[in-house]
């Protein structure tokens, strides 16, 4: 009997730590588009299991997996000094983002300041950035709770906007 009682008791850690692995980091991203028209778009991260079958998705994006990915990227991607284009987020070019999810805040707004490439000031939560490139890769990095972090590159910290 004692042994039958340890066997459900480990069954049922494995089983509730597996169940606290799974995360949905909701979230939808305002785009405005050159012509002022705005759009919200739906965009979140998640990570479920379904069938028996784990799946781990990015927007529109899922796939299946066999663990949780350690990190996700995305590309922002200045075109002509002047416009941005996101893969996960819109088919075209657009001017300004400002993407919610969870408790993250990402946006992408002009700024006057002359100092910035394509006049971009790149907010990710309280930090703000400046393109260095013309292509800056957002990594998000995962924990089983969701979104451990998000950290630009091509990007850097521009502590005097």
């Amino acid at each position: 009997m004692k042994k039958l009682l340890a066997s459900i008791f480990i069954s049922f850690i494995f089983v509730s730590h597996n169940a606290l692995a799974y995360f949905t980091e909701s979230g939808e991203a305002k785009i405005v588009y050159p012509s002022g028209v705005e759009k919200t778009v739906p965009f979140s991260f998640s990570f479920e299991q379904e069938s028996g079958e784990n799946y781990f998705s990015a927007g529109k994006m899922r796939v299946a997996v066999d663990q949780l990915p350690e990190k996700y990227s995305m590309a922002l991607i200045l075109h002509k000094e002047k416009y941005i284009w996101v893969q996960e987020l819109a088919k075209g070019y657009f001017d300004t983002f400002n993407l919610t999810l969870g408790k993250h805040q990402i946006s992408l707004v002009k700024s006057p300041n002359n100092n910035l490439k394509g006049d971009y000031e790149l907010k990710i939560n309280n930090n703000k950035y400046k393109f260095e490139n013309n292509t800056v890769q957002l990594i998000f990095k995962f924990t089983e709770k969701g979104i451990k972090s998000i950290k630009p590159t091509g990007a850097i910290l521009d502590r005097s906007l």
